[in-house]
């Protein structure tokens, strides 16, 4: 579907967020964890043409 941004390969793994995400609690992103999320979401917009 054009307009899903799936989010779940890039982050997860096991049902836990991947190390380099995580915040230390397995359940939140850390900063830059967060940060790399945004990037991602804005460059798949972008290449969505939705932006």
């Amino acid at each position: 579907m054009p307009h899903i941004i799936d989010l779940s390969t890039l982050v997860g793994e096991d049902n836990h967020l991947k190390p380099e995400f995580d915040c230390g609690d397995h359940v939140h992103f850390s900063h830059d964890g967060g940060e790399i999320v945004a990037n991602y979401i804005k460059e798949q917009l972008i290449r969505k043409r939705m932006i």
